[in-house]
């Protein structure tokens, strides 16, 4: 909490690495969402960074706040648990894992090892769960996954009984699209009454264009008739779990203004605080590729040059500054968590809103775009999926 909070009262500028990184650890995928943004770079065989890569990437990147790890399926990379090792000897705070269930027993196994590590850093297994039975089956596109993936939360649950004094944190994630919207309150009331143990109910907005054309994001007022629910889904839960009470409940206030500010950005289609992402965040592909977010065009890769010449590249200067404009938006709480508690400027604001439930912004006066459409997942995420198939 506290290195949190000293990072929110620093000058981004200064910074000289990011304190927040997302690793594609592998393409390789046995699903096939049909809302996924990163579908055209998976099973294109790449493995992601080696060990050997990961370690020199983290002595570069030195002690982060938080790690959220991405595919693909993370937990088809056998040695996932090197990787979170690796990570928390670099003094990693946080580190996050989703997985969409189709491997209990593994997801068991490779959770044990990181939990008998005995590290500070918090783990936390992600659950992705998009709707009830045949719903989440067919938007995941593998029948039988939503019994897989309760098979993996009973898997997750008997880790939590076994090591009580360094449980695992368990997760479920949704991805709100047009297929499941009408269905949230229903799932909402199910995880919390057939997944007891779970620690927090996490919602994603759909980015980008999914292999299915039939999928999309929600209309603005559809999220607003399901936000209700889900705040009050978020009562339930302590964010980072029981044993932090403190950091969840200002956790679970963030989520709920920027959950607020998302449904604002749609309806103007623009950035409405200015975005730390070329400062504070990495991304890193399965090819080693090097981001600022998944939005944004590559900015180098990590094979052929090191991490502190790719930051501070002319083509990184270039898209920092493009960011810092506000020629691009998105609606991706990895970025904007990290927007909205580490701006100080949007402190009162944020104080009122959990006092008075007023949503009130300061003035976007960071944005000086150029004429044309700013970058969003919908019409430049393509991007990423573009680059991650080229082979080195």
């Amino acid at each position: 909490m506290l290195e949190q909070l000293k990072f929110a009262l620093s000058k981004k500028e200064t910074l000289d690495r990011p304190v927040q990184l997302n690793l594609f650890i592998t393409d390789a995928c046995n699903a096939r969402c049909g809302h996924c943004f990163n579908w055209r770079a998976l099973n294109q065989g790449e493995d992601g960074l080696t060990l050997e890569e990961i370690e020199r990437l983290s002595g570069e990147l030195g002690a982060l706040l938080s790690v959220g790890i991405s595919g693909g399926e993370p937990f088809l990379r056998k040695d996932l648990a090197q990787v979170y090792g690796i990570l928390a000897d670099h003094g990693l705070t946080d580190f996050t894992v989703p997985t969409n269930g189709l491997m209990p027993k593994r997801v068991q196994d490779i959770v044990r090892q990181m939990v008998e590590q005995n590290r500070d850093t918090r783990t936390s297994v992600m659950l992705s769960i998009d709707g009830l039975g045949e719903l989440h089956d067919r938007i995941r596109g593998v029948p039988g996954n939503f019994k897989k993936v309760k098979d993996t939360y009973d898997a997750l649950v008997a880790l939590k009984r076994d090591y009580p004094a360094n449980p695992p944190i368990i997760k479920v994630g949704t991805v709100l699209c047009n297929w499941n919207i009408d269905q949230i309150p229903a799932l909402i009331d199910w995880v919390h009454a057939e997944l007891p143990e779970v620690d927090f109910h996490n919602f994603e907005i759909m980015r980008g264009t999914g292999p299915d054309d039939q999928l999309g994001a929600p209309s603005i007022a559809q999220l607003e008739a399901v936000k209700p629910h889900i705040f009050r889904a978020w009562d339930r839960y302590s964010f980072y779990g029981k044993n932090y009470p403190a950091q969840s409940w200002l956790a679970l206030g963030l989520k709920r203004f920027i959950f607020t500010m998302y449904i604002e950005m749609m309806r103007q289609e623009r950035q409405l605080i200015p975005c730390y992402a070329g400062t504070t965040s990495a991304v890193v592909d399965a090819t080693g590729n090097l981001y600022f977010c998944e939005i944004r065009e590559s900015i180098g890769n990590l094979r052929e040059a090191s991490f502190a010449q790719l930051w501070r590249s002319e083509k990184a200067e270039r898209i920092r500054a493009s960011i810092k404009r506000g020629e691009c938006w998105c609606v991706h709480s990895c970025f904007q968590q990290k927007n909205v508690y580490a701006n100080p400027r949007l402190w009162p604001h944020i104080l009122l809103y959990l006092v008075t439930g007023r949503f009130t912004l300061p003035p976007a006066d960071h944005i000086q775009p150029l004429p044309g459409r700013p970058a969003t997942f919908d019409n430049a995420i393509t991007v990423l999926p573009e680059t991650t198939t080229a082979k080195r």
